[in-house]
């Protein structure tokens, strides 16, 4: 919904004097922003079922367990059914409301050792219901976590995929969302859109959903909650009245209103968003394209043309000079409370004094006004097509959001990262880092992310951050001032899934196996020497320091405490780090380390894969399915860089029955 102000105080602006204009009367339009979500502790209790209508008027009929009985014209059956570690959320008797009633909260409840919360809030503008599912780790042990939504349509066995985030009908790992309907195109059941991530986002759900099927499963899998320690679940359900409705949702959908209005602990937690706009301090500039705005203290918003003006901002590290038309917003803070903001085009966003403190702007059939900065909140300049692609083979520039809310982009000029960690200093190359995050326990600790899927959590210990920033100037950031640094264009990290890691009671993971050697264990048949190449998996007790059962690949198992002060591993980035076996949890080897003398035939095998004579094909599939789970990371490595079809083929062909076996 949109209000209108009228604003009279002429005498708060000062017109130019070419050309005066009657200002007494001028009707300014409000755009609607992102409505901040109540706090629902100071809201009221309600029994259940509660049933909310969202902004499109679509009805949300939610249950004690957070399902949706019906929704509006059938879109659910009992849908969107939470599942951590095998159990259904128990039902409630009685939700919480916030005080605005737009939030319901369900529990928390118990499962396991676990306590899990079902947060539900019903845009109030908009056509949609968020959905934040919030899993608390209360002890003093790391706790796996595995978690799925059931998503049952009221579409039944008619259900098919419209579309996906993709453009295609087909659900892959790079899709955030997808369109379910009936066929109908809304005119049986209504249409129901699904969002479980966003583009930015480095984890993202398992997703299972055909046609012909009632029923999709959102999965996060893998999760390790560290003690005293939460994670969260997001995802966005809508409804609509038709495909074309539906598919616009979709392709339009801002997670980052949202996410702004989540607290701050939860938001941080939510493992299948980000990091984005939400990451930095809230700062929402809701620009136009066609016209640009000043959003006086007031809340009235002026709208027309802004004059161009270079606008120069002090910060602590230098001055900057920008042009309105490089920029896409400024924000002026209250003086000697906040700072002024300068946003950018490329979303850096910089705090300083900013100067001239006037912002000038004619105004459609009104005339030319000079605003003091004093009377002005934001400047919010007009969408610009860019000027220039980006260049995807360029070299991705790193971001950092610092606490003050300040968001720089440009080049890491330090060499490593250090961080001083419960088993050591470990140090790595700027370049094997994806993203370095802020944790939220106390004290606070940074977790540093591999490239290679490896996550580790510590105390930076490598002195200031140098950076080389995207506005020419260089600077060193404080490592306690590091809320975030990520490389939003660049590498994700690797997934998890299928390749050998070893897994701390404190939530580090790291990817790698065993170095070569064996382990000392105490049995209950005397000392017990094991070959590291010879174990596939490695759970340590939580009751009992140092026990562990081991699982061979011939299929053994044997049980017993670990005698060696430490157990090394060789990581895939190199490195070898040893780690009291009291530190660890799990050990996953999904297949054994392939011999040297092996490689060699691998290689040779797989280059007959591509040999005109069928005979010498069919042969060389033969040899490698013989060799077996040893040869899959190098036939998955091949494969990754194969551009022949038929070799493609071939290779998942041997892949499926290897791992199939």
């Amino acid at each position: 919904m949109r209000r209108f102000l009228v604003w009279g105080r002429a005498r708060a602006l000062r017109p130019v004097p070419a050309r005066r204009a009657v200002f007494s009367a001028l009707l300014v339009a409000l755009a609607p922003l992102a409505a901040a979500q109540e706090d629902p502790e100071e809201g009221q209790r309600s029994s259940v079922p509660v049933t909310l209508t969202d902004g499109r008027g679509f009805a949300w009929d939610v249950q004690g367990d957070g399902t949706i009985k019906d929704g509006t014209s059938d879109a659910y059956d009992d849908g969107l059914r939470l599942t951590v570690n095998g159990q259904n959320f128990p039902g409630v008797d009685a939700a919480l409301l916030s005080a605005d009633g737009r939030e319901i909260v369900l529990g928390p409840r118990a499962i396991g050792d676990l306590e899990v919360t079902r947060r539900i809030w019903i845009s109030p503008t908009d056509g949609f219901a968020r959905y934040l599912d919030v899993v608390h780790n209360p002890g003093a042990e790391t706790v796996p976590v595995s978690l799925s939504v059931s998503i049952d349509v009221g579409s039944d066995s008619s259900t098919r995929i419209v579309a996906t985030s993709s453009g295609d009908r087909v659900v892959d790992p790079e899709d955030f969302g997808l369109v379910t309907d009936d066929g109908g195109g809304g005119a049986n059941d209504a249409v129901v859109v699904t969002i479980y991530a966003d583009r930015m986002a480095s984890s993202r759900p398992t997703v299972s959903a055909a046609d012909g099927t009632d029923r999709m499963t959102l999965s996060m899998t893998g999760v390790f909650l560290p003690p005293r320690s939460r994670g969260a679940f997001l995802f966005i359900a809508a409804q609509r009245s038709s495909t074309d409705e539906a598919l616009r949702f979709l392709s339009a959908f801002d997670p980052n209103p949202v996410l702004e209005a989540i607290p701050d602990d939860l938001r941080s937690a939510v493992w299948n968003f980000g990091p984005g706009l939400h990451m930095v301090a809230p700062l929402v500039l809701p620009r136009e394209e066609g016209r640009e705005a000043i959003e006086l203290i007031t809340g009235d918003r002026l709208r027309g043309e802004v004059k161009p003006t270079v606008y120069r901002l002090e910060t602590a590290f230098g001055r900057i000079e920008a042009s309105t038309e490089d920029l896409a917003g400024l924000e002026f803070g209250q003086p000697g409370k906040t700072l002024d903001r300068m946003v950018f085009e490329s979303g850096s966003v910089y705090s300083g004094q900013l100067s001239p403190r006037v912002v000038t702007i004619a105004v459609p059939s009104t005339g030319t006004f000079e605003v003091p900065a004093a009377r002005v909140a934001r400047l919010l300049l007009r969408v610009r097509a860019a000027s220039t692609p980006p260049d995807p083979g360029a070299a991705a520039p790193h971001l950092a959001i610092l606490l003050t809310g300040d968001r720089f982009q440009g080049e890491v000029l330090s060499p490593t990262f250090s961080l001083r960690t419960r088993y050591g200093v470990l140090e790595f190359q700027v370049g094997e880092v994806v993203a370095i995050h802020l944790t939220t326990g106390r004290p606070s600790l940074h977790q540093l992310t591999l490239s290679d899927g490896s996550t580790s959590t510590g105390l930076l210990d490598s002195g200031p951050i140098r950076m080389k920033l995207d506005v020419g100037l260089e600077t060193s950031i404080p490592a306690p001032l590091l809320e975030a640094l990520v490389r939003p264009l660049g590498q994700k990290p690797e997934g998890l899934a299928g390749r050998p890691v070893v897994r701390l009671s404190d939530g580090d993971v790291f990817v790698g196996r065993p170095a070569p050697g064996t382990w000392r264990l105490e049995t209950v048949f005397g000392e017990v020497q094991v070959p590291t190449e010879r174990i596939s998996s490695a759970e340590f007790s939580r009751g009992q320091w140092r026990v562990v059962r081991l699982v061979m690949w011939d299929e053994g198992e044997l049980s017993g405490r670990v005698l060696d002060e430490t157990l090394s591993f060789q990581l895939s980035s190199g490195k070898t780090l040893s780690f009291d076996p009291g530190h660890i949890q799990v050990v996953e080897i999904p297949f054994p380390e392939i011999p040297e003398e092996a490689k060699a035939e691998v290689l040779r095998w797989m280059a007959e894969l591509g040999d005109p004579d069928w005979n010498r094909r069919q042969e060389a599939k033969r040899q490698l399915v013989r060799i077996g789970k040893p040869a899959i990371p190098m036939l998955r490595e091949r494969l990754a860089a194969e551009e022949d079809p038929e070799v493609q083929a071939a290779l998942e062909s041997i892949l499926e029955e290897i791992e199939g076996k």
